[in-house]
This record gives C-alpha cells, sequence and structure tokens, in this order.
C-alpha cells in the first residue's frame, strides 16, 4: 500500500544526508585552503604584509560564513524534520 507520509520522510532524509555529506565535504576544502595559506606563509610565498593580511581575512569570513550558514541550515532541517513527527490531520 502506498504511503505517502513515508514516501515524503525518506525523501527528506535523503536530501538531508545528500546536504550533510555537501557541508562536510565543504569544510574539507576549507580546511586545505587553510593549510594552502598557512604553508604559503611558512615558506615566506606571502612575504607582504598585506597580502597574509588580506588572505587571512578572506579565510576569517569565509569560515564564519560557512559556520553561520551551517547552523541556520541545521535549524531549518530540525523544524522541516518535525513535519514528519506531527500526526497528519484528518480533516475532522
Amino acid at each position: 500500500m502506498f504511503d505517502g507520509q513515508e514516501m515524503m520522510k525518506e525523501m527528506f532524509n535523503l536530501n538531508k544526508t545528500y546536504w550533510v555529506n555537501t557541508m562536510e565535504m565543504m569544510m574539507g576544502v576549507q580546511k586545505q585552503t587553510e593549510k594552502m595559506y598557512n604553508t604559503l606563509s611558512e615558506q615566506g610565498m606571502i612575504a607582504q604584509q598585506e597580502g597574509m593580511k588580506m588572505f587571512q581575512d578572506w579565510l576569517n569570513r569565509t569560515k564564519d560564513a560557512q559556520e553561520q550558514f551551517t547552523g541556520t541550515m541545521e535549524d531549518n532541517w530540525k523544524k522541516a524534520e518535525g513535519m514528519f513527527t506531527k500526526t497528519p490531520k484528518t480533516g475532522k
């Protein structure tokens, strides 16, 4: 028997899993970018103070934006997940 509620729940879980995996991949890219920056600055390839400050500011802004976006999305996923824990209205 077709259960629309269960199908929607499975689709929701699939989308949430996709989102979580995407965020983990983005965090990995962020960490690798930070490692690259640190290596470049330690080896003196970014010797100018202005360049170092610009790179550090950029890294900080992207990391803050990523954390803010992730927090907002996690809150939204929890709210949306609440749809599947409530009993559907019977119309009575």
